[in-house]
């Protein structure tokens, strides 16, 4: 799942007629961008974590369990930013393949967009099956 439009949450409160409608869209703003603020917090710690791990991958001075544990943990943040890529991607086909039938010239964009993510999407999966192995 992406990240949450706060545009829509944010017209929901300022449309919201009364108490109950304000508190309710209220809460769902403050939820949703708290969703958004965790996901970034989370996609960005993993980011940093394997950029981390590969730096002190280059060391020679780990013990075997050290270098077993960073490799691990480098193998896991990389799995799961490749899950995330791929997941990124799949969400913009999504987008892109929801919306209704466009003009001709607009269609074969689309279309041709649509086959380059899928591309994307290929490669970046055989990265992530050649990092599971």
């Amino acid at each position: 799942m992406g990240l949450f439009k706060l545009g829509e949450a944010f017209r929901e409160l300022t449309d919201a007629v009364g108490k109950k409608d304000t508190a309710i869209a209220g809460a769902k703003l403050v939820g949703k961008t708290l969703f958004n603020t965790g996901k970034i917090a989370f996609d960005s710690a993993v980011s940093h974590t394997e950029r981390k791990s590969e730096e002190w991958l280059k060391r020679d001075d780990l013990s075997d369990e050290q270098r077993q544990n960073l490799e691990r943990i480098n193998k896991n943040s990389k799995s799961q930013r490749l899950r995330t890529d791929i997941k990124k991607l799949e969400e913009e086909i999504d987008e892109l393949t929801s919306e209704p039938n466009q003009e001709p010239d607009k269609e074969f964009e689309t279309e041709s967009r649509v086959l380059s993510l899928r591309r994307q999407i290929d490669s970046l999966q055989r990265k992530l099956d050649e990092v599971q192995d």
